[in-house]
């Protein structure tokens, strides 16, 4: 998905179709972003990193 301002975001899911990566690619900057998240057997989200440490 591309925004107005230029951001492009995308979206990688995994085999249980849930949200695994989340990608923020500012375009010309280095404040890109990909945000990595993890499930419990339960299917319940229980990690969260993110590429960029610029970003709370």
């Amino acid at each position: 998905m591309t925004y107005g301002n230029g951001v492009v975001q995308s979206y990688g899911f995994n085999a249980n179709q849930r949200l695994q990566t989340l990608t923020s690619n500012l375009a010309g900057t280095a404040n890109d972003q990909t945000a990595t998240l993890g499930y419990n057997p339960a299917g319940q989200l229980d990690t969260l990193s993110k590429s960029n440490t610029g970003y709370a």
